[in-house]
């Protein structure tokens, strides 16, 4: 065949490069059931091809690990070890294929210690599939650790448990005990059982598996990716499988990584705390000696000291008597010296709080909190070793930044007042909030009558500065409902009696029918189902054997605003986790309805904006008939405080 003239020199010059190597499709027989050990470069390489090659379901993941350092013993008996120093030594995958009829399971064992190219694996962890585990906190720990990046999705058998029978768990507080020491063993054998409920023992056995008999990393491994199918077909089953596929899972990953990022704590400022408390405390226990109690710290004393003023009926708790921070604050009109221990006790809180203790830092010289998923019946957060959402707010410039960076705080305005709103539609509740400041805007109609004529329509600067005691009525009022305050609760709180504290209740229920009539309601339907959810799905069940009373009534109307909250407030900080990287900046704190984030001082505005910005929108795609408001904190960024506020510590040692 003869060429067109240029086409052979052409041929000539660009002649075809070699073919790649064509990729061989791996037998699977070899795998299948099987436990393989991979301690070469070349056994993680065939892994990897492996993975690529199946059409994979789902992968299993554990992780074996150690400390380097021993745990610090907490003073209520637990061993907290130092997260950043957490030392991989096994990595555990059981790769699921599946069909309508069988699954296949390739389980692999990954020697870390062990010279492998760890950094291969990232290609499995990006591959577009389901990661599952039980308690997947470690494991990202873990895969952090090693310099992987976490997988696009993960499910977490634990989580799901948790969710699955939240609200059934429940320590009855209102049970009445002998003794102090029949109280304790019970608060104790409660958090066994519940830890033994929540083991993987016990759910594979709930799920109908063969319970695992020995703790190891390829069982555990291979029981949690047999658990997953069924587990996500109970959740489907029961309406919660939407809310933990888009809120609870993506929360592990932020969570964990909250625990990673930890806080950065001055310790002179912990030094200067202690020994204020310690003055004060010294100081504090002379003035009640003073009136009769010698040891404020002795229950038994105060007992006998109370008993002695003839108001020890006042403390009644079940069977014993209770001097905890609410019973006395309830209490301060009867004696003075009832307010005076109350700043005593809630002293001697403070001054054992292990926040201010050096132990806890750990080898990132910071402080890595426990944050704790999914432990309270609204789905909100708590943290422990140290309770960081309990440091009282004068207390937080403890949490400082490091060099070239600054602490901001964005907080949703009055949120569960407008979540109230829209979950039970009331559209004048609605219009209220969408006016500005809610509590300003309730107290103008509620007083109206009273009101002189230019207080009627003022702004709420001027009202606040006039008439703040009218606000903060509406405040407790409003704040009472959601919460099913009763008259007597509301007559404490405003310093009035239980007759005016009614018709206040009367009179603000008045103003918003369609709120009391879906409130009326809502624990109704709630009893004849069996529990009630959160916008996004999320269920508190009813034990079945609970009577019907006023607290479970409280919870039914509370639990769809509070759930519902602390949902959207996961969504936000879900994204905001993400988004954050690019500014180099992090999560340290989820506190109640706001962000606490570190972010370069030079883009801290920026990093603010755009947390406000994530905030207010999660919110509204949810409800987009409300205006939300956020009160954006970065006046003072060197520590963490309240409301620009550096200087509380020094002005609360000075009281």
């Amino acid at each position: 065949m003869n060429l067109l003239p240029g086409t052979e020199r052409h041929l000539q010059t660009n002649k075809p490069k070699r073919e790649s190597m064509p990729i061989l499709p791996r037998g699977t027989h070899f795998t299948d059931g099987q436990t393989s050990h991979i301690d070469t470069s070349n056994g993680l390489n065939a892994l990897i091809d492996l993975a690529l090659q199946l059409p994979i379901s789902h992968i299993s993941i554990d992780c074996k690990y150690t400390y380097p350092k021993a745990p610090v013993t907490l003073p209520n008996g637990y061993d907290k070890y130092d997260i950043s120093t957490i030392k991989p030594t096994q990595l555990c995958l059981t790769l699921c294929t599946s069909d309508t009829v069988s699954m296949e399971l390739h389980t692999f064992i990954i020697n870390l210690e062990s010279n492998v190219e760890i950094s291969h694996l990232q290609a499995l962890f990006d591959l577009p599939v389901i990661f599952t585990a039980y308690n997947a906190n470690s494991v990202l720990h873990c895969l952090w650790r090693l310099g992987l990046k976490e997988p696009h999705q993960i499910w977490d058998i634990l989580i799901a448990e948790k969710a699955r029978y939240l609200g059934l768990h429940q320590l009855n507080k209102h049970h009445e005990f002998d003794d102090l020491s029949s109280k304790i063993d019970a608060q104790e054998s409660f958090t066994q059982e519940r830890k033994d409920f929540y083991s993987l023992f016990a759910t594979t056995t709930r799920y109908g598996q063969d319970s695992p008999q020995l703790e190891q990393t390829e069982t555990t491994c291979v029981e949690v990716a047999k658990l997953y199918i069924l587990q996500v077909q109970a959740v489907v089953i029961q309406g919660i499988y939407n809310h933990l596929l888009n809120v609870e899972m993506p929360w592990i990953i932020t969570n964990a990584g909250m625990e990673r990022n930890g806080v950065l704590v001055c310790r002179e400022q912990c030094s200067k705390i202690l020994k204020g408390t310690k003055a004060k405390l010294a100081q504090w226990q002379s003035e009640l000696a003073v009136y009769g109690l010698i040891n404020p710290s002795s229950h038994d004393d105060k007992v006998t000291f109370f008993n002695s003023l003839g108001l020890l009926h006042h403390f009644k708790n079940g069977c014993d008597y209770s001097f905890q921070r609410e019973a006395l604050s309830t209490n301060y009109n009867l004696h003075p010296a009832i307010r005076l221990l109350a700043k005593y006790t809630n002293m001697v809180s403070i001054s054992k709080d292990v926040i201010f203790q050096p132990g806890l830092v750990g080898g990132s010289g910071r402080i890595h909190p426990i944050h704790k998923h999914l432990d309270t019946v609204t789905g909100r957060q708590a943290t422990m070793a140290p309770n960081l959402l309990g440091l009282p707010a004068v207390l937080r410039p403890i949490v400082v930044a490091p060099e070239g960076y600054g602490i901001g705080e964005v907080d949703l305005a009055q949120i569960e007042v407008a979540i109230t709103a829209a979950v039970y539609n009331d559209k004048d509740l609605i219009k209220k909030y969408n006016a500005g400041d809610l509590y300003t805007a309730l107290a103008q109609e509620f007083y109206l009558d009273d009101l002189p004529k230019e207080f009627q329509s003022c702004t709420p600067d001027i009202f606040k500065e006039h008439h703040s005691n009218k606000r903060n009525v509406m405040k407790e009022c409003t704040l009472g409902l959601i919460y099913g305050i009763t008259a007597y609760g509301l007559s404490k709180k405003l310093k009035v009696n239980e007759v005016k504290a009614q018709q206040l209740m009367d009179k603000f229920l008045n103003m918003f029918p369609t709120l009391g009539k879906s409130m009326d309601l809502a624990p109704q339907y709630g009893f004849i189902r069996g529990y009630v959810s959160t916008a996004t799905g999320l269920q508190r069940l009813r034990p079945q054997d609970a009577e019907r009373n006023r607290k479970e009534k409280n919870w039914m109307v509370n639990m769809p605003v509070q759930g519902t909250a602390a949902a959207l407030f996961k969504v936000a900080g879900n994204r905001l986790h993400q988004l954050y990287k690019r500014h180099n900046a992090k999560l340290i704190v989820a506190l109640h309805d706001a962000f606490v984030f570190e972010a370069p001082a030079e883009e801290l505005k920026e990093v603010a904006s755009l947390t406000s910005q994530v905030m207010i929108q999660v919110i509204q795609e949810r409800y987009p008939q409300l205006n939300i408001r956020t009160d954006i904190n970065t006046l003072q960024p060197k520590c963490w405080n309240k409301d620009g506020n550096v200087n509380t510590i020094e002005e609360w040692l000075k009281k």
